[in-house]
């Protein structure tokens, strides 16, 4: 079976992200971070990194266009992450 071309897409966007995430010096602590509250699933992360300071950085990696919710959406997953 066939992947569809936005999974293709987004699995080399994240390839992208990673390496260059990894040139700037940071370190990529986990991938596709699933988080629960309480015993539900809540959210995927695509990425948690460590920037070269130290600070913690939750990663979302989108292909193609993005728009404001998009963005507040990630913002909202990092407070609820506690980053």
């Amino acid at each position: 079976m066939e992947m569809p071309k936005s999974r293709v897409r987004g699995m080399s966007s994240e390839r992208i992200a990673r390496a260059l995430l990894r040139r700037l010096g940071y370190e990529i602590l986990e991938t596709n971070k699933i988080v629960r509250v309480g015993e539900k699933a809540a959210f995927e992360v695509d990425m948690v990194a460590v920037d070269p300071s130290g600070l913690k950085c939750c990663v979302e990696v989108k292909a193609g266009r993005a728009g404001v919710s998009d963005l507040r959406q990630v913002f909202a997953d990092s407070k609820i992450l506690g980053l």
